[in-house]
């Protein structure tokens, strides 16, 4: 049977619109004929990615929808994922994005409205172990903690992956409980400015030690891995500010020919995240989860929306250049799938 990763997150529709410029306060402008509503949410376009990255993995997501929508649980299966654990709230409606993208720069802005996302609840129970879990920051902090819960009651050898997006509630309770988190760096920057503020360190998770990993998307100049090992995050999100921790992992942005044009950046880091997701699944080395990571969060930037095709990922990858160092660097490790590092089996 295939390895399977679990997605538990947001459902959005986004309705995106192309503008010339970004209006200024009090300021309206037309956005021409370019209006789109699109299937949205972190975690339905990480599962996506993940589904159709080219990985021989079984995507299921887990989140809540509005009563009467049955648009964004179409996209999810017409992208092969399993979304029959998707349930219908009847008196919320299915969270909404309107997403403004300025054609010159390719840049975007975003205003998300949860709606249903705000009731969203994994129920896991036997049946449903995964070698993955995958989280993200637009469910409720509670949800979250008790997502990772339940999973590692089913099973403790699941590897918990959280994208900290967006970073408006940092809860230091929930990052101690994962196993890797993947932050952009102002995401980066609220949670070590959260550790920061407290007197005394965060009580560990009871759960035994394990190597952790922290991963930097930097858009145009790739990602970084860095294999937390001996140090809390407490530490390693404190002290990494100056980027020049031993034991990590580099992986480059991919690069564009000379007949592809960047459209827009929106759905590009969840793309990465779910890449890197079901390739961790799948028992990837740490260098190509990167490198397919970096691949499809490439691909996406090169059409409009959050969902791009992303099934040329694995091609794309090849090519990419990951520098290794300090303990990753090692023969044996480098050559161990990264979700056995995390396990502390290879390491």
């Amino acid at each position: 049977t295939m390895p399977r990763l679990s997605v538990f997150g947001s459902v959005n529709v986004d309705h995106a619109f192309a503008v010339d410029a970004f209006p200024r306060p009090g300021e309206t402008v037309g956005g021409d004929s370019a209006y789109a509503r699109l299937a949205g949410g972190k975690g339905a376009n990480q599962a996506c990615a993940a589904a159709r990255a080219g990985v021989e993995v079984e995507v299921h997501f887990w989140g809540r929808v509005g009563r009467d929508d049955d648009f964004s649980v179409a996209q999810l299966e017409r992208a092969g994922v399993i979304a029959r654990e998707v349930t219908r709230d009847d008196a919320l409606p299915t969270g909404s994005a309107c997403v403004l993208c300025e054609r010159a720069s390719g840049e975007n802005m975003i205003v998300v409205c949860a709606g249903a996302n705000d009731a969203a609840r994994a129920r896991f129970r036997e049946g449903d172990e995964s070698a993955v879990l995958a989280l993200q920051g637009e469910v409720p902090v509670s949800a979250n903690l008790d997502a990772v819960r339940m999973m590692r009651t089913v099973n403790p050898r699941c590897v918990v992956v959280l994208n900290y997006a967006p970073a408006t509630e940092i809860s230091l309770e929930l990052i101690e409980e994962v196993d890797c988190v993947v932050v952009n760096e102002s995401e980066a920057r609220a949670i070590s400015e959260a550790y920061e503020i407290l007197d005394e360190p965060t009580r560990a998770s009871d759960r035994p030690q394990r190597n952790r990993a922290i991963v930097y998307t930097m858009g145009a100049a790739g990602a970084r891995l860095v294999m937390t090992r001996d140090l809390t995050f407490r530490e390693a999100f404190v002290r990494d500010g100056d980027g020049n921790s031993q034991d990590e992992a580099r992986v480059e942005a991919m690069r564009f020919g000379d007949d592809e044009t960047v459209i827009d950046t929106v759905g590009a880091g969840d793309a990465f995240v779910g890449a890197f997701c079901a390739a961790m699944a799948s028992d990837a080395t740490c260098a190509d989860a990167l490198r397919l990571a970096s691949a499809a969060g490439g691909l996406t930037c090169l059409s409009s929306g959050a969902r791009a095709d992303v099934s040329r990922a694995r091609e794309r990858a090849l090519p990419i250049p990951c520098v290794l160092r300090g303990a990753l660097k090692n023969e044996n490790v480098e050559r161990a799938p990264l979700r056995a590092l995390l396990l502390d089996d290879a390491l």
